[in-house]
């Protein structure tokens, strides 16, 4: 059993963000405008849920469902993973279904989890307050299945404005999801629980959100740093986070680039496991 089908949620099979996706493996930046409301209406809740608000719960029995209140829920044992559901489940099944996950980790015996072709995987980096790069791969792929190159990612003012949220979808195996910087060496975002500064000149520190039928996965990389000798040590079963993330190259010409690794959830694992 992968790690991401332990946190999948019993919901119903309606797409909440009805589309024609782009082929497979042809990832593309979102730039529809409808999709693109849809999208940061969900990130919207995500991040109120985060900040230990209420949403009312949305699904297609409102008679049911009308007025009830979700909340996010932090997964125990996976740092900076948490499952945000946009209705109204038992919390029991909510943490059943989390606690599962730990029985998960390093379950193919690859001792580090972010470089673990048994899983999907991201990588990404910055430059100078900008240049981004997205990779993502596809479980069981060597090579980067999609990569994603833009200024879009540029925090600019940010005493004075949000950082910008860029989303993608169509990459191999990925399923849509956002990525947001949320720092610089001076600013750390207030936006979200728990941002910190970076270490260096330019942007760090990014969050992941990936949206699913009635509930989105939150990956907070600062707060999932894995570390080699424990996942050396246990053999892969607890390298104590997700990521590692940090300087690439501080010598290269523009500036530090600084980047990271991280193992994220694929989009088959979208069922809810025998447990």
């Amino acid at each position: 059993m992968k790690f991401i089908n332990a946190l999948a949620l019993a919901l119903p099979a309606v797409s909440a963000f009805p589309q024609a996706l782009p082929p497979a493996g042809k990832g593309i930046q979102i730039r529809d405008e409808d999709r693109l409301r849809q999208l940061q209406e969900s990130h919207a809740e995500t991040l109120q849920l985060l900040n230990g608000g209420v949403v009312e719960a949305r699904g297609d029995d409102l008679s049911k469902r009308q007025g009830a209140a979700v909340a996010a829920k932090a997964v125990r044992g996976l740092a900076g993973l948490f499952l945000v559901p946009l209705s109204k489940m038992e919390n029991k099944i909510i943490s059943g279904i989390a606690d599962k996950a730990l029985d998960a980790l390093g379950d193919d015996g690859q001792e580090i989890i972010w470089h673990n072709h048994g899983r999907c995987r991201t990588y990404f980096d910055t430059q100078g307050g900008g240049n981004c790069e997205t990779r993502t791969y596809d479980r069981g792929s060597k090579d980067r299945t999609a990569t994603h190159e833009d200024d879009n990612c540029s925090w600019i003012d940010p005493p004075n404005n949000d950082p910008p949220v860029v989303y993608y979808e169509g990459d191999q195996g990925i399923g849509t999801y956002s990525i947001q910087y949320t720092a610089t060496k001076e600013h750390a975002w207030g936006g979200i629980p728990n941002t910190k500064t970076c270490e260096v000149q330019g942007l760090c520190n990014p969050q992941y959100v990936f949206y699913r039928d009635g509930y989105n996965i939150v990956l907070n990389t600062w707060e999932s740093q894995g570390e080699i000798s424990y996942c050396q040590y246990s053999a892969g079963e607890n390298c104590r986070g997700l990521c590692s993330s940090g300087v690439k190259d501080q010598f290269t010409s523009g500036g530090i680039r600084w980047g990271g690794d991280c193992a994220i959830p694929c989009a088959d694992e979208a069922g809810l496991p025998e447990i």
